[in-house]
């Protein structure tokens, strides 16, 4: 079956194209990134609170 449908031959070349269309496409997002999307974990870990406006049991951090 691998010898008839030269299955082997498909694999290789699909990988080999998926890889580098995989890796343009990631460049291109690198160089042009979505509106708020933090890259390379420049995201904000501390949430928003209103410090002034909570109650003293109220949890601030989850």
């Amino acid at each position: 079956m691998l010898q008839s449908s030269d299955v082997v031959h498909s694999l290789e070349r699909g990988v080999a194209l998926d890889g580098a269309t995989g890796a343009l496409v990631g460049l291109v997002a690198l160089a042009f990134p979505p509106a708020e999307l933090a890259i390379a974990g420049g995201a904000q870990h501390v949430p928003k609170a209103d410090l002034e406006g909570a109650e003293p049991t109220t949890p601030i951090f989850p």
